[in-house]
């Protein structure tokens, strides 16, 4: 297995992160852990409520609007779906503006609503509400545009790629 679906790796990444005592890399445990969790329990019901990204209101209404304009009402979809929407919209609209990428996104949402059919009878959509989730919570809350960091030399080697042997050679 690769590094990123070695579990072992995920535990040692988690520990390591506890121990650097950086708020920003603790805070990143449990939300990638309630991911995780939200995504098993979506392989098996899509129609689970449940979200891993909350949005201001003003980028949910925004957010409402651009599924709107794709024919996908965020009432009618699937929770797992609203979800994935949300995060690509923040990526390719409200971060960086990419129109093909989120019509690529939109149209994948389509095709998996198609596949997983129409809601159970009791099932109705839940809106996010006006207020970000609690203190402890692993979901993540977007109020803003997410910083840019660029790196300073694009044909440096990342740190990640300056541990991985090079191709044809073993380690």
């Amino acid at each position: 297995m690769c590094c990123w679906h070695d579990p072992e790796f995920r535990r040692t990444r988690a520990q390591r992160a506890i121990e650097s005592g950086d708020p920003q890399r603790i805070a990143k445990v449990p939300q990638r852990k309630h991911r995780s969790m939200m995504a098993t329990l979506w392989a098996k019901d899509p129609w689970f409520n449940g979200r891993t990204i909350w949005l201001a209101p003003r980028l949910e209404a925004a957010f409402v609007r651009a599924c709107a304009d794709a024919t996908l009402p965020v009432e009618t979809v699937s929770p797992r779906t609203a979800d994935n929407l949300r995060w690509k919209w923040r990526l390719f609209r409200y971060n960086d503006n990419d129109w093909p990428r989120w019509e690529l996104a939109t149209a994948k949402a389509r095709r998996f609503e198609s596949r997983i059919g129409a809601a159970p009878p009791d099932w109705e959509y839940q809106h996010p509400g006006d207020t970000p989730p609690g203190v402890g919570s692993p979901v993540v809350v977007v109020i803003h545009k997410a910083p840019v960091r660029w790196r300073a030399a694009v044909n440096r080697p990342s740190p990640k790629l300056k541990g991985c042997p090079a191709p044809g050679r073993r380690p």
